[in-house]
């Protein structure tokens, strides 16, 4: 029992992970083609972000699993489930996280994604000193500007 539920959560985190791969990605990309820079000064989210596309397409070009799966694999084989049988909520997430599709139809556009990404960072990286300071609260930079004035004052 407590394995499956180890790989239920995994199965879980597994899917906030795409979902945060895809809505970052296209979050940025909004933001490159509107010219608002809201999402592109956050150094950390897109940091995280370039690192775990660029790993996922490293994973997709050699044909290996991600990580994750391969915990979920291990830890289903070890609480006995040969199949995935589990709550409502984890098997249509499984669905999502595994579709039943050939494999290029998640391959391309991950590695597409993966490139792509790379270059918007490029572009617009979040280390670059005139784009910002790479808070991520957006809304108190117009604070941390005072601060910066306020201290050269002095």
């Amino acid at each position: 029992m407590f394995y499956r539920l180890l790989a239920d959560l995994i199965v879980i985190v597994h899917f906030l992970w795409i979902l945060f791969v895809i809505v970052f990605y296209f979050l940025t990309l909004y933001s490159l083609l509107v010219k608002n820079e809201r999402f592109l000064h956050l150094k950390f989210l897109r940091t995280v972000h370039l690192a775990g596309i660029l790993m996922v397409s490293v994973f997709i070009f050699m044909g290996e699993y991600c990580p994750l799966t391969w915990w979920e694999i291990k830890l289903r084989n070890l609480s006995g489930i040969i199949s995935y049988k589990g709550s409502f909520i984890v098997h249509y997430i499984e669905k999502f996280v595994y579709p039943d599709v050939h494999p290029l139809v998640v391959q391309i556009p991950s590695i597409v994604i993966g490139i792509t990404t790379l270059i918007f960072f490029i572009i617009k990286s979040p280390f670059n000193k005139k784009e910002g300071d790479g808070s991520l609260l957006p809304a108190n930079r117009p604070l941390l500007e005072a601060g910066k004035n306020l201290h050269k004052n002095s």
